[in-house]
């Protein structure tokens, strides 16, 4: 679709930020890199769960490649917000993209990155600090999918209950939909 001139003027020498979810199943992609290397006006946000899967299992042996591309365009990471705060966001704030960033986190990415490959060229203490995230993320996980089994549990007798009670009021009103 062709744009009239005026549109396009608008946005004239505007750089237009691009900004990409990123899960951990990306996080290795060449794509990634690709997508990153492009241009400094392409972002992507890192979850907590997609950061909490990088540290997952043999924390030291996995995470610096894991975070390697990401490391290395560490001014081009937004990190969101825990899960948990942004489903209890509602009104404004759940549609706006604003509250949805963690702005310290983001702001010390970099420093993050750095702390990474001082951990990697044999730093103890920042190893040391890696493998006790590594396990709070590991028990976080685990804990969510203990809960998943409860949560499934809990959704199909939601279904049943409601699919009866709807089957009783269709009934009684002579009606069904």
């Amino acid at each position: 679709m062709l744009l009239p001139d005026w549109y396009n003027s608008l946005f004239a020498g505007k750089p237009r930020k691009t900004r990409k979810v990123v899960d951990s199943n990306q996080l290795q992609d060449e794509a990634l890199r690709s997508y990153l290397s492009a241009s400094i006006d392409n972002y992507v946000i890192l979850t907590d769960y997609a950061a909490m899967e990088a540290y997952k299992g043999d924390t030291l042996a996995c995470i610096y490649d894991r975070l390697r591309i990401l490391a290395q365009h560490p001014n081009q990471v937004l990190i969101l917000k825990g899960t948990q705060y942004i489903c209890g966001l509602g009104g404004r704030a759940a549609v706006s993209q604003s509250p949805l960033i963690d702005e310290t986190q983001t702001r010390e990415f970099p420093e993050f990155c750095q702390h990474l490959l001082a951990a990697e060229r044999g730093d103890l203490s920042l190893q040391q600090q890696l493998l006790e995230h590594g396990r709070e993320a590991t028990v976080h996980i685990d804990r969510m999918l203990l809960d998943m089994t409860t949560l499934s549990v809990g959704i199909d007798l939601m279904t049943k209950t409601y699919a009866a009670t709807r089957q009783h009021d269709e009934a009684r009103s002579g009606t069904r939909t």
